[in-house]
């Protein structure tokens, strides 16, 4: 399927405003896929929990995971930028997360059940730390974006980059703690609830990146 290019970044001509602004919107989008992957890769995960206490763990992150997507949806549409839209990047992550997920279930399917715990945690916390960078982007934005576009994306980012973090934190301790059952190594079970390695502040407006025209000299 042919996939959309919305965006001015490679029009010729285009000043640097533009550019900047078609950064933003493709970082909004690229967050957003991030966290329907982030659905999927829990989906296909839980499949291949053993351990009582992981499997409710991924399953109250699955639920954070779909609030995270849906305020991200719910942005975009307030930013005039359609969730549904396909450009290219955004179906290249889409087809990053289908990877993982048919790899998963071939695991299931075909790896004794140990293995295909430890390599569905290994692919949480990937997917988890990759998803964390981009939350990290989208909050330094928020933290500079002015008027309505600043109040949406800081809505986005009240919560979701710091719950983030201790989902990153958790899925490493149980990617760490599984691997060392497996050396026969006793580690503890990793605690239901994380520290997040810093809270993120807010700072004061810049111009509107996302939505606002671009202003040309």
């Amino acid at each position: 399927m042919p996939c959309a290019t919305p965006g001015t970044a490679s029009t010729p001509g285009a000043t640097r405003n533009d550019e900047v602004k078609a950064a933003a919107r493709e970082l909004l989008e690229r967050v957003l896929e991030l966290a329907r992957g982030g659905v999927r890769v829990y989906e296909a995960a839980l499949g291949c929990a053993l351990r009582e206490t992981l499997e409710q763990q991924w399953q109250d992150d699955l639920v954070q995971a779909r609030q995270h997507e849906r305020a991200l949806r719910a942005a975009a549409r307030r930013l005039n930028v359609d969730p549904e839209e396909e450009p290219c990047l955004r179906l290249v992550v889409r087809r990053q997360a289908a990877a993982v997920v048919q790899t998963l279930e071939e695991a299931r399917e075909q790896a004794p059940d140990a293995e295909a715990q430890r390599l569905a945690a290994e692919c949480v916390f990937e997917w988890e730390s990759r998803t964390r960078f981009a939350w990290d982007l989208l909050h330094d934005l928020a933290t500079e974006a002015a008027g309505a576009e600043g109040d949406v994306l800081r809505e986005a980012c009240a919560e979701a980059p710091d719950q983030q973090d201790e989902r990153v934190h958790r899925a490493r301790a149980w990617t760490r703690a599984l691997w060392m059952t497996a050396l026969g190594r006793r580690t503890p079970v990793p605690a239901r609830r994380a520290q997040p390695r810093r809270r993120r502040a807010t700072a004061g407006p810049a111009p509107e990146i996302i939505r606002a025209e671009a202003k040309r000299p």
